[in-house]
């Protein structure tokens, strides 16, 4: 599945979808590693303070067969749907 994120993101440019991998996301993933840190020293639940509304991800029909009948991830046909 290599290239799938990069496949992802053109295809929400393209569509006009906001990217998955948003600095919404980034600062959401900074805080849970950071609570995490918090968490371990205070020895108490951390609260979380952020949070991000995720686009959907690509339509199901992203995946085909190739010749031996295995599904295989293609970007070029990610983006022609």
């Amino acid at each position: 599945h290599r290239g799938v994120g990069v496949a992802d993101l053109a295809w929400g440019i393209v569509n006009g979808r906001p990217a998955r991998c948003s600095k919404e996301l980034g600062l959401h993933t900074l805080e849970v590693l950071t609570g995490l840190d918090v968490s371990s020293e205070t020895e108490k639940v951390y609260k979380m303070t952020t949070t991000f509304d995720r686009p959907a991800a690509i339509p199901s029909g992203y995946l085909e067969k190739d010749m031996d009948g295995a599904f295989r991830a293609d970007a070029e046909y990610a983006l022609t749907l």
